[in-house]
């Protein structure tokens, strides 16, 4: 009789660590599809506008794109001016209406002198 009561719960204790591995595999999953999903991505365009930790970027490949400032440090993009050449590098937004800041470069636009 002592010997059926811990095979069974023997057999339990092994269903619990398959459903733990099981839900843990799929989490892990989840977390991989969600990384895959963040594309990165290097925008060049010039500054429209900054309010607070958002920005609007005319590209140079045409359009604009919202930039969100909240992953760069500040001091990255407070001295930034309208229309000055800059460089984003951040991921896209889940609804791919924004870029998610990394850094900012400025570009220099220094155009080399031809004698």
């Amino acid at each position: 009789m002592a010997s059926h009561r811990h095979a069974r719960y023997g057999s339990r204790a092994v269903a619990l660590a398959a459903a733990l591995i099981l839900v843990a595999a799929m989490i892990a999953a989840t977390v991989t599809a969600t990384s895959a999903q963040q594309r990165a991505v290097r925008v060049e365009g010039r500054v429209q506008w900054i309010a607070g930790q958002t920005a609007m970027l005319n590209l140079d490949s045409g359009g604009s794109v919202g930039v969100d400032l909240t992953g760069v440090a500040q001091d990255e993009y407070a001295a930034l001016k309208q229309q000055q050449s800059i460089v984003v590098t951040g991921v896209m937004s889940s609804d791919g209406r924004q870029v998610i800041a990394t850094s900012i470069a400025r570009r220099d636009e220094t155009r080399p002198r031809t004698p």
